[in-house]
């Protein structure tokens, strides 16, 4: 939808000083379970479910739709993780099932999403801590059930 994005110096594929993303699609919630190193998200359909981390999380608890929510946030510098359940957010960005693949893969299907927790820092965004890439068969069932139930909602990304 859109996107703006201030690099913290001359590099453009380095670290970035502000920015915000806006992307459409299929949200929904999902358990997470952080052992400070390792995290899972689960759902009524799709379980146990690795995610590839940006960072090492903490547990936030903030204001989301009139009441309050444990979630994850991004640690920051000096904090030490430790383990905790919360709620998250998943953005379904996409799924690719290969045409002509080596025979074994033919049945399978990548599943894309970002993982996010509410942004720290801006009221009504989310912040990315995390993405998950699937190639799983059985996963991707999980995924058609949940998003035959997720609204699709502008999501702002920070």
């Amino acid at each position: 939808m859109s996107c703006d994005c201030t690099p913290a110096d001359s590099n453009h594929f380095g670290r970035v000083l502000k920015g915000c993303a806006v992307i459409e699609g299929p949200l929904f919630e999902a358990s997470i379970s952080y052992n400070g190193t390792k995290a899972t998200f689960t759902t009524p359909h799709i379980s146990s479910v690795i995610i590839e981390l940006q960072a090492p999380l903490m547990e936030g608890t903030f204001m989301h739709n009139g009441g309050w929510v444990k979630t994850a946030r991004r640690a920051r510098k000096g904090e030490i993780p430790k383990s905790f359940k919360g709620t998250v957010w998943c953005l379904y960005l996409g799924h690719w099932k290969p045409g002509a693949m080596v025979l074994t893969m033919a049945a399978f299907e990548h599943e894309f999403l970002l993982i996010l927790g509410l942004s720290t820092r801006v009221s009504g965004a989310y912040e990315r801590i995390g993405s998950l890439y699937s190639l799983s068969r059985y996963w991707a069932k999980g995924t058609a059930e949940i998003l035959k139930k997720a609204p699709v909602q502008q999501v702002s990304i920070v």
